[in-house]
């Protein structure tokens, strides 16, 4: 699989800019104090910061690429005091934050602060809206395929992307429906590390159309 781009970025320190920037997510328009002075954030402002990262990406990357790959992640932020909007989250068993991520290659596209009280997909969507027309517009040929974890397999996401030509690759949480069909796979796989006494991976392609379900069956002792 094609990997994506590399080049120079202009970044002014890009954890201050991040820092800027997710701050401004819960809050779109506010009020602050610098020098004894109050400023206010616009909306359309910060929409700007939002996206200063996927800017700077277009704007550096001089070559027109092939292939985009866009990696979503949710993440957990750590909270240890009482924040706004702090939420006790089951899976990282913390009080935290959820932002979303956006990478391409090596490269931040996005990064969004979100309550953890919600799905990990909740925005992702949009942002992907955001970022597939904001692409198109400097490279109307590139291929764009979005790649996450099992957080983000939702219709919403899969819908849009089949509607509107963009390739997707989402993991799918095991279930008995799908452990039913990888039975005879996951047998040879024990089989072949028994024989063998190595590690074995086999792959099971579970649906003979475009919509391809692919079934990774590992055994390794």
């Amino acid at each position: 699989m094609n990997c994506c781009l590399s080049g120079p970025m202009d970044c002014v320190s890009e954890t201050k800019i991040s820092t800027i920037m997710i701050s401004f997510a819960l809050i779109p328009c506010w009020p602050f104090f610098v020098a004894n002075k109050i400023w206010k954030v616009s909306t359309a402002e910060t929409n700007e910061l939002k996206e200063y990262f996927v800017g700077t990406f277009l704007r550096t990357t001089k070559k027109p690429p092939r292939l985009l790959i866009l990696d979503f992640d949710a993440t957990d932020d750590p909270l240890h005091g009482k924040q706004e909007g702090r939420f006790f989250h089951g899976y990282h068993d913390c009080c935290c934050y959820l932002p979303l991520y956006v990478f391409c290659g090596d490269y931040l596209l996005w990064a969004q602060l979100r309550k953890s009280d919600t799905d990990g997909s909740d925005g992702a969507l949009k942002v992907l809206q955001r970022l597939v027309k904001l692409i198109r517009h400097k490279w109307p040929l590139a291929k764009i395929l979005v790649r996450a974890d099992s957080g983000f397999c939702r219709d919403a996401l899969m819908n849009w992307c089949e509607a509107n030509g963009v390739k997707y690759l989402f993991g799918l949480a095991k279930n008995r429906r799908l452990l039913k069909r990888i039975t005879h796979t996951m047998k040879k796989a024990r089989r072949d590390w028994a024989y063998s006494g190595r590690g074995q991976t086999l792959h099971s392609f579970l649906l003979p159309n475009a919509q391809q379900l692919v079934a990774r069956s590992t055994c390794c002792g």
